[in-house]
């Protein structure tokens, strides 16, 4: 996900130390100030509420510089919905690079395994989880940023099941994939969360079988 460290530096053919990169330094320190922003506003999201948090607020808590905040994120809403842009990537990515004879499907599927399986720290999962399950204008921004996904997802059950375009079929189905996918991230981690996730699965399985093909 997006808060995931970088590798490392790269060391010259020399091997001397002194010639290491710093490329890889840089990008570990904005991966460590992306996470502690990150980190700072959910938990304050968790806390006080999304739109009683300020910017300000979360760069205090972050130690960081209010416009480190903005610099990474840009804005609140960005920020707040960062993880489910980075899940949204991730599938729209699959899906442009899918190689021939692997479905779509399969493709749905191991994205559902890994939200449910996401590695955040637990005290991070756990900010992010009451964020969303306890403020509705929250869960209302990650369903509009959801929209996009869901019209992506449809044009490519629609292609594969040989469709038309606004074919009513793939759009449900989408739907029912975007659903389980946000309904997951909301579970708490354990055997509960593993379990919706294979529920998950199995509903997706089902909306998938009644296309052609």
């Amino acid at each position: 996900m997006e808060c995931i460290y970088a590798s490392g530096g790269k060391i010259t053919p020399t091997g001397n130390l002194g010639h290491v990169e710093s490329g890889g330094l840089r990008e570990r320190g904005k991966a460590r100030r992306r996470l502690a922003v990150q980190t700072a506003a959910f938990g304050l999201f968790a806390e006080q509420g999304y739109r009683t948090t300020t910017m300000a607020q979360i760069a205090r808590r972050a130690d960081v510089a209010e416009r480190t905040v903005a610099l990474h994120f840009g804005s609140k809403p960005e920020l707040a919905l960062s993880l489910v842009a980075a899940w949204s990537a991730r599938l729209g990515a699959r899906l442009r690079e899918r190689p021939d004879g692997v479905r779509v499907l399969d493709l749905v599927v191991d994205s559902v395994r890994e939200v449910g399986g996401e590695e955040l720290d637990d005290g991070l999962r756990e900010s992010v989880r009451r964020a969303f399950v306890a403020d509705p204008e929250l869960r209302a921004l990650r369903w509009a940023r959801a929209d996009a996904q869901t019209a992506g997802l449809a044009a490519a059950f629609a292609a594969e099941a040989g469709l038309p375009a606004d074919d009513v079929r793939p759009r449900l189905v989408a739907a029912a994939v975007t659903a389980v996918l946000l309904e997951v991230a909301d579970v708490p981690p354990g055997p509960g969360q593993a379990t919706a996730v294979e529920q998950g699965i199995a509903l997706v399985r089902a909306a998938a079988g009644t296309l052609p093909g």
